[in-house]
């Protein structure tokens, strides 16, 4: 058995193509699979060393090349895949990809005609299996109509289906399955989150935590506006009004853009005592000692993609064991409902909503922990990077 791995998003040792790179490749060198994984021509040698990869792509989804204010993401469409098209051939041409399951982990629309046109031109041997894992939002409307974004999948898939047998599709949930299984007029599977905290939970060497007189809450992940970042001096203001045994960790972690948010924060946090700051990017063992250090994990998401989407912290502190605050009407919600003392859902997307949610944590704190421990362990019977490597590799070409 070989596995192939493409990602031309990865460049640098942050994020989601990092962390499921880092992830997959750990538990294929676990089980020692045979691998290689071809990533973006950016990336850095560090990390292409550490992980064994091999830059080849000009290609990269999320550089946007077109100008027009009312076309850009279409034209963008075709000019993206024109290029992964591209350098596909070219892969074809350096590598032997005869038997091998080819996985690429980030398929969005901006990817997957250029993989079908590949398909088409017999880029990838027939003894070769393609699983593509969709992302966690299609486009499609909760009316059933399509969005732009929706239109380009159903595009791409209808030249996908000349290759039906070749290729595996896959997502994160049944609603995500059912939709892109509408657009694609194609089985797709519901795989297990590819939770990375699974390999560090195995690997990690317990630390005894000692007892202290507050409820730390903790804030980890990006400083942008999407995860609601601006939100959380009043949050803290609103929730330590009322209770002296609360205090917040926040991770000051964001690209140059949120570097104004970021600093106008840590001014905040430098004129009080009950909260602590974590500046920058943390590896892996210190983020998720972070988590294991908390009370609970807030998430005041704002984006409209938290509706259909999951967030990857929340993910991992639901497998960690640890509750959550999350906002209304998400995916993240939804999973909350069958385990009602697991978290809190805040009543509204502002502030004072999510204070309140703190708030009701902390006042009925051993019934939430007690909870969040009980429902940790459904999401690691379930979930982890490790059962979804064993999901691939049952999807594997037999040779």
């Amino acid at each position: 058995m070989r596995v192939v791995l493409i990602d031309p998003g990865l460049q640098s040792a942050i994020g989601h193509h990092y962390n499921l790179d880092l992830g997959l490749v750990a538990e294929l060198r676990r089980l020692d699979v045979p691998y290689r994984l071809f990533v973006h021509k950016g990336v850095t040698p560090s990390l292409a060393e550490r992980l064994g990869a091999e830059p080849h792509f000009d290609f990269h989804p999320y550089v946007r090349s077109s100008q027009d204010k009312y076309i850009a993401d279409f034209d963008d469409y075709f000019s993206l895949n024109e290029r992964a098209y591209n350098d596909l051939l070219m892969l074809s041409q350096a590598a032997d990809l005869s038997g091998a399951l080819v996985v690429i982990h980030t398929a969005t629309n901006r990817m997957l005609l250029g993989v079908a046109r590949w398909l088409t031109a017999n880029g990838l041997p027939q003894s070769s299996k393609l699983a593509l894992v969709l992302p966690h939002v299609s486009g499609l409307a909760e009316s059933g109509t399509l969005s732009l974004d929706a239109t380009l999948y159903r595009h791409a898939f209808n030249q996908l289906r000349a290759h039906r047998e070749q290729i595996a599709l896959m997502t994160l949930t049944e609603l995500q399955a059912r939709e892109y299984g509408m657009l694609a007029e194609l089985p797709v599977e519901v795989m297990p989150y590819p939770n990375p905290a699974s390999g560090w939970l195995r690997d990690r060497v317990p630390v005894k935590r000692p007892p202290r007189p507050k409820h730390r809450i903790l804030f980890c992940g990006e400083a942008t506006l999407r995860k609601g970042f601006h939100l959380l001096a009043d949050i803290i203001r609103a929730a330590s009004a009322v209770r002296s045994d609360v205090e917040f960790a926040v991770q000051l972690n964001g690209w140059q853009a949120d570097n104004e948010r970021i600093a106008e924060f840590q001014k905040f946090a430098r004129a009080r005592y009950d909260t602590k700051t974590v500046t920058g990017f943390v590896d892996e063992d210190g983020y998720y000692q972070l988590i294991e250090d908390a009370d609970a994990i807030l998430l005041p998401y704002q984006s409209l993609v938290y509706r259909k989407g999951t967030s990857a912290v929340f993910e991992e502190a639901m497998y960690l064991g640890k509750p959550v605050i999350v906002p209304p009407e998400t995916m993240m919600a939804d999973q909350l409902a069958p385990h009602l003392d697991t978290g809190v859902v805040a009543k509204g997307h502002d502030p004072a909503s999510f204070a309140g949610a703190v708030l009701a944590i902390v006042d009925d704190y051993p019934r939430f922990a007690a909870g969040a421990t009980a429902a940790g362990e459904i999401w690691r019977a379930r979930d982890g990077m490790d059962r979804f490597i064993d999901f691939l590799l049952a999807r594997a070409p037999v040779t």
